[in-house]
């Protein structure tokens, strides 16, 4: 009896001088063999979330070295030696023998950190509707192979390790009428600018415990911003996006430079606009009435409730904020002006207290680069859209690599400043969600209220606010 699925992952034997040459003298032949050995290992770390997958490794050029079986043995996968005289053929021997034993399967390498269990488990969606599915590589090849059924023909006169190979594939199974689809384009590691690009990548992850300081540092800088609300006083630099001010007109001041209009300040309740924020998502949302709608990190309310205007009463608001004390505000304000269509639920944005798939539009004015764990964000957002959903995001990137004193300084990075990721970045945590058509837009012209954040400190020069556009 055929089993349903499993995945290939294609290795080289780690040998020094014999793997990831393309390094080399930018690494010596040893740091580009230890290299290629952590990628493994991180890949192989990754999948054991993958579930109800058998997992085979492939090797080439034989099944002897050991570290190899030691990855074998630990990740409870099957070894096997690679047959063929090019990387094509190799690659069509190994799927099909998989298939011989599968419905499906999908064959990956070893050498793109980017590649997630969500891409993968995509990958095999796919497969129920299609022939055959890959997931491009940036640079004109492709990280991901996946196919229900396979033929030669579709490996011939592809010219391996060049940037046609996406182009020349897509073509052979054009001629032969196959079905394909086609992910979200990802990046692998080749070259010296990939290995780089990888570095700096690293250099942004946390561990657990820097994370969850961040988070508090996050939680506590908020809290103090709605209980200075509350109470009339002021909190943080008054015109940054966490600053507060006890006067009203202030923060319709800061609002209305951030793009929001007279009308739209007079239409939600009074203290709901506490001046927080880098731009006007809902300006970007084109919200439908009867739409659901989520708001990351809602604060007082004032996006959802422009937002639940626009839905109207068939519609559904719902804002999802981490701070206890922002979320008894925004239900009061709620309450106060009679709003029925909305409601906060208390929670984090990486793992939203939102059904699957119940979502049109995920909305968020400057809150995202708050996050520690920016990838689980978007997953997230993207577990929750229907299908066709999308984001509409206000937030800061960074035009320029952020100097250490900007990155470690926990004030600049409440206010919005040090958790700025570049547009590469986002981009890239986008699409390894799962989301297309990605459109991020940076606007020059917010330096002129960006560098009152924090006066002095010329954090214009390094972070600039964004619109951020995709859909599910």
């Amino acid at each position: 009896m055929q089993k349903n699925k499993q995945l290939i992952v294609f290795v080289k034997s780690p040998i020094s001088g014999k793997c990831k040459t393309r390094l080399i003298p930018f690494l010596s032949a040893d740091e580009a063999c230890e290299f290629y050995k952590s990628l493994i290992m991180t890949h192989f770390e990754n999948l054991k979330s993958l579930n109800n997958i058998d997992i085979a490794i492939y090797e080439h050029p034989d099944t002897d070295h050991p570290f190899i079986k030691k990855i074998s043995e630990k990740y409870n996968t099957t070894l096997h030696k690679q047959h063929g005289n090019n990387l094509g053929e190799r690659m069509h021997n190994a799927i099909s023998s998989s298939l011989q034993h599968y419905k499906k399967n999908v064959l990956t390498g070893s050498d793109c950190p980017v590649l997630s269990v969500e891409y993968i488990n995509k990958a095999f969606k796919e497969l129920e509707q299609h022939d055959m599915v890959l997931g491009p590589a940036e640079d004109g090849g492709y990280v991901l192979i996946g196919a229900n059924k396979i033929e030669p023909k579709l490996f011939k006169n592809i010219n391996w390790g060049t940037n046609s190979v996406l182009q020349k594939s897509l073509k052979n199974h054009e001629k032969e009428n196959y079905k394909t689809a086609l992910l979200n384009p990802l990046w692998d590691i080749d070259t010296p600018e990939d290995y780089i690009k990888y570095q700096n990548l690293l250099g942004r992850k946390m561990d657990n415990k820097q994370a969850d300081d961040v988070r508090n540092n996050v939680r506590d800088s908020y809290s103090k911003v709605a209980e200075a609300n509350n109470e009339g006083d002021c909190c943080g630099v008054e015109t940054s996006c966490c600053g507060v001010s006890d006067d009203d007109k202030i923060n319709q001041l800061i609002s209305t430079r951030l793009g929001y209009s007279e009308a739209d300040l007079n239409s939600v309740p009074e203290g709901a606009d506490m001046g927080l924020g880098c731009g006007n998502p809902k300006a970007l949302a084109a919200l439908q009435p009867g739409e659901v709608v989520v708001d990351l990190g809602s604060g007082g309310g004032f996006d959802a409730f422009l937002a639940a205007n626009e839905v109207g009463e068939n519609g559904k608001v719902i804002g999802v904020d981490m701070t206890p004390e922002m979320i008894s505000k925004a239900r009061n304000n709620a309450t106060k002006a009679n709003y029925k269509n909305v409601e906060f639920r208390l929670g984090e944005i990486e793992h939203l207290p939102v059904a699957d798939n119940s979502v049109d539009t995920i909305m968020s004015n400057c809150v995202i680069n708050l996050s520690p764990n920016k990838q689980q964000v978007f997953n997230d957002a993207y577990r929750i859209l229907k299908t066709g959903g999308r984001l509409a995001i206000s937030d800061v990137v960074s035009s320029t690599e952020l100097p250490d004193k900007i990155k470690n300084d926990t004030q600049l990075y409440s206010a919005c400043v040090s958790g700025a990721s570049s547009i590469d970045e986002l981009s890239n945590l986008m699409q390894q969600a799962g989301f297309k058509n990605i459109k991020i837009e940076p606007k020059d012209e917010s330096r002129e209220f960006i560098k009152d954040w924090a006066p002095g400190s010329n954090i214009e020069d390094y972070v600039v606010s964004a619109t951020i556009q995709a859909e599910k």
